[in-house]
Parts: structure tokens; sequence; C-alpha cells
């Protein structure tokens, strides 16, 4: 009876963490005014470096409301009328994004059918942030909610 050994090499795979690595994610951590101080002695240590001025290091973002915001979602409205509903529609909804006022008082106020108001308030729902136009806060739930699964069912079928 003979036996025999044989060797295989195993690959194995191992992640070491260095101190160049969370030197490197510590910068991830840095607010603005951190980054800049961190160029600018970069900078002075390196004379290979420029100093670049880019818009990216300078942004202000200017506040705007959530009409403002939703009003600028409507360009892909091709027809006037339709933006102009969309609008009214905005324009009732209180900051929290809640549809205070009935659909029938507002068709009534706009002299606008009760059908055509729906349907917009339907676009408007689809909107960003979702849950958009709902009547309380169980409302905005459902919408935000139907959002997502929908777009978890699209997911998944378009990995299948």
């Amino acid at each position: 009876m003979k036996t025999s050994v044989t060797l295989r090499p195993q690959p194995k795979l191992e992640l070491h963490y260095t101190q160049a690595m969370e030197k490197s994610l510590q910068v991830l951590t840095w607010n603005r005014a951190e980054l800049m101080r961190q160029l600018r002695l970069r900078q002075k240590n390196n004379p290979y470096l420029r100093t670049i001025q880019s818009d990216w290091l300078n942004f202000t973002s200017s506040p705007t409301s959530l009409k403002a915001d939703l009003c600028g979602q409507l360009s892909n409205l091709k027809q006037p009328i339709q933006k102009h509903i969309c609008q009214i529609l905005i324009e009732s909804l209180n900051d929290q994004g809640f549809l205070d006022d009935s659909l029938q008082d507002l068709a009534q106020t706009f002299h606008v059918p009760l059908p055509v108001l729906e349907l917009h308030l339907s676009w408007l729902q689809q909107l960003e942030p979702a849950g958009v136009g709902g009547k309380e806060c169980a409302g905005m739930l459902d919408f935000t909610a139907a959002a997502f699964w929908l777009s978890e069912s699209d997911r998944i079928f378009n990995c299948l």
C-alpha cells in the first residue's frame, strides 16, 4: 500500500487595515474649512501643486422652498394648461406638503372639472419628494411606500 501526499495551494484573501488607509478615509470627515486648510498646507509642502479655483469648493446652496422645487419638476409637462393646473395644486399645499383643501373645493374655486384635478394630483404625487400632495401623514406614507415598492419591484424584475 502506497500513500502519497500532495500539496495544493489554497488562495487566501486577507484585508489589512493600514494607517495609510485610515488617513485616506479621514478626508471624508473634514468640513469645508478643514479641507481648504489641508489643501493649503499640502500646497506649501509640495511646490508642484498649483492652486486651482474650482466651483465645487466655493459652492453655496441657495435654500429653496418645497413649492419652488415642485414647480421646477414640472418642466416635462408639455401643455401650458397642465402646468397651470399642477401649479394651482402646488400653491394649495401647506409647508409640509399636505393638501389641506378638498379637491371638490379646489375644483369649484378654480372652475376645473374634478376628474381633471384628480389626474393632475396623481401627476403631482409622482414628483419628489414621494408622497407630496397627501391629505394627512398617513396618506403621504401610503404614497411613499407605494413609490418604494414600485421601484423595488422594478429593480427585482430587471434583474430576472
